[in-house]
C-alpha cells in the first residue's frame, strides 16, 4: 500500500505545479490598482480628475442682496460682473426690452392708515417678486405697474400667478414696506396698512470740552430743505442683463442740501436733564420725499453747534460739542505765517452735530467733527475739520490765489 500512496502523492504535486505555471504564462493581465506603481510594459492609470466646483446659470444667479435661489431661471453662461455692476443710464436705453408676462388675475388694492384705519391715497409701485427670466433678463424682481390708488383702491388686471409686494409712496421712510402677497388666477382685493409721516420732536445735547453739559443757548432755525429719495426698496432682488452680467440700476435721488442761517438773533433755550436742547417738531421723509432742516445753537464763549436735521431720523436725539474758538482760529496762518484773524480773514468755527447713537461711544464730545472754515481776499477758501479724539493740528496756512 505504501508505494501507491507515495505514488498518488506525486501525482497530486505533479498537477499542482502543472496548474500554477499555467497561470503564470496565461494570456490574461493581472488587475491593476490604482496608485501602485505599474509593471513593465504597463501603463499606470490616470490620476481621477479634480472636483470642480459647479457654476450657476447666469439666468438662476440672484443679484445684490437676493436670496440666491433657483426660481426657474434661464440657463446661461456665468458673465463676470465688472467692478460697477449697474447699467448706466445709457447701457440701459440701449439694453433689449423686459417684456411683461401678462395673466387672468385681477388684483383691486386699497391701502388704510393704520393708525386711523381710513383710506390712504398715494402712488404705488408694484412689484412682482422673482418674475421668470427671459431670452435678455435674469430671473429678478420685476415692477410690473406704476398707478395712483385713490380712497376706493385701484384694479390691477391681467395680472400673472406669483408673489408680489406693493411700495407705497406715502409711506413713512422709517417703516418697513407692507408684507408681500400671493396673487392667484382670479379676483381678489388685498388692503395694506400705510404709517403716515409725521411730525417729530428733536433735541440735541451738547457737551464741552470735558464733557460737561451745557445749558443754555439760543436756537435759530433755518428754512427746509426738500429732496426725492429713491423709491427703489432695498429688498428689491434686481434683473441682470445676460449679455453684460450688469443690473439694472437704482432710480436714484436727490437729498436735499439745507442752507445754514446766519448766526444772528435766536430764541433762548435751556437744556433738559435727559434730553438736551428742545429744537422743536420736524416733518419725517416719505418714501419719496426727503426733508431736511438746520438749526443753530449759539452758545455763549463757545463755538456754533449746527444741527442738520434728516426727516429720515425725525425724532431722533442729536449731540455736539461747543468749545473755545479762538485758539483754533488762530491756527489758520497765510502763506507768509502771520495770523489770517488778524489781516481781516473770515474765520469761523462750528460743531456739526451727529445722530446720538451706539458709534460715538460713552464720551460722544470726543467723537463729534468740528469744522474751521475760512476766506480770505486773494486767497483760496480753507476748510477742515477734526474731533477732540483727534486733536487739532498744529496749524493750516492759506494758498494764494496765483
Amino acid at each position: 500500500m505504501k508505494p501507491v500512496l507515495v505514488l498518488l502523492l506525486a501525482l497530486a504535486l505533479l498537477a499542482v505545479g502543472y496548474l500554477a505555471l499555467r497561470g503564470l504564462e496565461g494570456d490574461e493581465e493581472p488587475l491593476s490598482v490604482a496608485g501602485l506603481p505599474a509593471g513593465p510594459g504597463r501603463t499606470a492609470p490616470e490620476d481621477p480628475p479634480e472636483e470642480v466646483p459647479l457654476v450657476r446659470p447666469e439666468g438662476d444667479r440672484a443679484g445684490p442682496g437676493g436670496a440666491g435661489e433657483d426660481q426657474g431661471g434661464r440657463i446661461g453662461s456665468a458673465v463676470p460682473v465688472e467692478e460697477d455692476p449697474w447699467l448706466s443710464p445709457e447701457e440701459e436705453a440701449a439694453a433689449p426690452p423686459d417684456p411683461i408676462l401678462r395673466g387672468s388675475g385681477i388684483l383691486v388694492l386699497r391701502l388704510r392708515n393704520r393708525a386711523s384705519a381710513m383710506p390712504v391715497e398715494s402712488t404705488v409701485h408694484l412689484w412682482r417678486i422673482g418674475a421668470p427670466a427671459n431670452d435678455a433678463w435674469s430671473v429678478g424682481d420685476q415692477l410690473l405697474a406704476e398707478a395712483f390708488v385713490g380712497e376706493q383702491g385701484h384694479q390691477f388686471p391681467g395680472l400673472p400667478e406669483g408673489r408680489y409686494r406693493a411700495v407705497i409712496l406715502a409711506q413713512r421712510y422709517a417703516s418697513p414696506d407692507p408684507y408681500e402677497f400671493q396673487v392667484r388666477g382670479t379676483f381678489m382685493r388685498v388692503d395694506l396698512p400705510v404709517d403716515l409721516p409725521q411730525e417729530r420732536p428733536v433735541h440735541c445735547r451738547v457737551y464741552d470740552a470735558k464733557g460737561q453739559p451745557i445749558t443754555g443757548a439760543r436756537s435759530v432755525r433755518g428754512r427746509a430743505a426738500m429732496g426725492e429719495r429713491d423709491p427703489t426698496p432695498a429688498w428689491l432682488t434686481p434683473r441682470r442683463l445676460l449679455s453684460s452680467g450688469k443690473f439694472r440700476a437704482p432710480r436714484g435721488g436727490v437729498l436735499p442740501r439745507p442752507r445754514i442761517p446766519e448766526p444772528r438773533g435766536g430764541v433762548p433755550v435751556s437744556a433738559r436733564p435727559r434730553s438736551g436742547f428742545p429744537l422743536g417738531a420736524f416733518r419725517e421723509d416719505s418714501r419719496c420725499q426727503a426733508n431736511s432742516e438746520p438749526v443753530l445753537l449759539r452758545i455763549e464763549g463757545g463755538c456754533d453747534v449746527e444741527v442738520r436735521v434728516d426727516g429720515g431720523l425725525a425724532g431722533t436725539s442729536y449731540a455736539g460739542v461747543s468749545v473755545d474758538p479762538s485758539p483754533l482760529e488762530a491756527l489758520v496762518l497765510l502763506p507768509d505765517n502771520r495770523p489770517a484773524r488778524a489781516e481781516g480773514a473770515w474765520v469761523r468755527v462750528t460743531s456739526l452735530a451727529r445722530p446720538l447713537s451706539q458709534e460715538l461711544g460713552a464720551r460722544p464730545w470726543e467723537r463729534i467733527p468740528i469744522q474751521v472754515r475760512a476766506a480770505c481776499a486773494g486767497h483760496r477758501d480753507l476748510v477742515f475739520s477734526f474731533t477732540l479724539e483727534e486733536g487739532p493740528p498744529e496749524y493750516v496756512r492759506m494758498e494764494a490765489v496765483p
